[in-house]
């Protein structure tokens, strides 16, 4: 894969950052990784980069970052490594956001629930009622055929495992 003319048109897309950093001045897709056109192909171009100055990539392995820079191609900061090997590497750099840095803790808001829930079948008024029905004693079978949802709806209702509080 290492013509001279692919390694030069690659370095023409290349910036030294102060970091260190190898940054990808070219196109780059979504997540911030550079891409590049490479025989009628569009790559990744950190994994070119890998293969430029390291050799060819094994089927499955993935090019990974050092320096957690997604737009990096240096290949001393690249290594190769499975999708597991890739996650454990950001969860003990703790760019994994879990706990109280997890979204649905920063930004609850954005978490659909109740009838804001895009596959919910029920008002919080329904809801209400069903737990109420309930309440005075009516079987779960029946006040699932009169909701038009299941017997195992109702009681995740009833015991607080979906619509927790009624939200």
């Amino acid at each position: 894969m290492c013509e001279e003319h692919t390694k030069q048109r690659f370095l023409k897309y290349v910036k030294v950052a102060p970091t260190g950093c190898w940054e990808w001045a070219g196109a780059r897709t979504r997540d911030g990784y550079g891409t590049i056109k490479i025989h009628g192909k569009q790559r990744r171009a950190n994994r070119v980069g890998y293969e430029i100055y390291r050799g060819a990539i094994p089927d499955g392995l993935l090019v990974c970052h050092t320096c957690d820079n997604s737009s990096c191609v240096r290949a001393e900061h690249l290594w190769l490594g499975t999708a597991r090997d890739n996650r454990y590497d950001a969860m003990q750099k703790g760019r994994i956001a879990r706990g109280n840095r997890h979204g649905t803790h920063t930004h609850p808001e954005s978490v659909l629930r109740g009838e804001r829930h895009v596959r919910a079948k029920l008002t919080l008024g329904q809801v209400e009622q069903i737990q109420e029905m309930c309440k005075q004693g009516a079987p779960q079978r029946v006040v699932a055929q009169v909701f038009g949802i299941s017997r195992g709806h109702v009681g995740h209702i009833v015991r607080g495992e979906s619509w927790r509080g009624g939200k």
